[in-house]
């Protein structure tokens, strides 16, 4: 027997002897690699899965029921997730951190198409058609002046749909854009006017919607204004104070988290063991 045999079965021998009980894998020969024998064991040893939801009931329901005393949520704000690491453990005692919940909350439809289409030129049959989709969100109104004082009117919507339809332009031949509030003051350059025969125009609409689901409904104040385009007339709308409501959607959603999970809480982001 050659000496390159003898080495070979010298090798076989110690791996059969030689067994990393504390981390359940073995040296084999083919290059002494480290191999994990949990497969061929009857249960693994720890959970590992992530639990990933859009709606808040089913993390909060998710989370309560697996969180104990190493387990953190963390709430993000700003892209409405949050982060639930069931298996955190401490500084002194982490643990592998493999059992985690998710949730990201996902937009409504309507809410979804108002945000699409603020601030957009539209034709006067898109925005139409954009209202009328979601006509049980929408309350047209329109400011009138009383003594100086404006007073907030609420035309039906099919009255405002009908005035909407009959917009038209009049206009001289400077080919000068105007934009402005139906009710805005003409340029000194030239006389253009946006008109539906002797119908009062509304000033906007007010949007109401569920923005995501186990919220409640959130109101939205649309200011319309019109824009001619070439003898034709374009409607756009601007969302009233929208960064102010949007931090308050947000607010919402921590304190649902705070309000019906029944663990440690923060408010940010955490990158664990990446």
């Amino acid at each position: 027997m050659d000496k390159t045999a003898i080495e070979e079965i010298t090798k076989l021998a110690l791996a059969a002897d030689i067994v990393l009980h504390n981390h359940n894998a073995i040296i084999i020969p083919d290059g002494y690699k480290l191999q994990s024998l949990e497969s061929l064991e009857d249960t693994p040893n720890h959970f590992k899965g992530t639990f990933l939801t859009n709606v808040i009931s089913q993390f909060e329901s998710y989370v309560n029921l697996h969180s104990n005393d190493n387990s953190f949520v963390y709430v993000d704000q700003e892209t409405m997730r949050a982060l639930a690491i069931i298996d955190q453990g401490s500084q002194s005692k982490p643990q592998w951190g493999k059992h985690r919940a998710e949730i990201k909350l996902l937009k409504t439809t309507a809410y979804s198409s108002l945000l699409k289409y603020a601030n957009a030129a539209l034709y006067q049959e898109e925005f139409i058609d954009f209202a009328e989709d979601w006509q049980e969100n929408i309350q047209f109104y329109f400011d009138d002046m009383v003594e100086g004082q404006a007073v907030i009117g609420t035309p039906t919507f099919q009255k405002s749909i009908k005035t909407l339809r009959r917009l038209k332009v009049n206009a001289n031949a400077s080919k000068e854009q105007s934009v402005g509030n139906f009710s805005a003051s003409q340029s000194a350059l030239e006389s253009i006017e946006i008109t539906a025969s002797n119908d009062q125009l509304p000033s906007g609409f007010m949007f109401n919607v569920i923005p995501y689901e186990g919220f409640e409904p959130v109101s939205f104040n649309c200011q319309l204004r019109a824009i001619n385009d070439d003898k034709s007339v374009k409607l756009k709308y601007r969302i009233g104070q929208f960064e102010s409501t949007n931090e308050h959607i947000a607010n919402l959603f921590r304190n649902k988290i705070i309000e019906s999970v029944k663990t440690a809480i923060f408010i940010g982001k955490m990158n664990y063991q990446n």
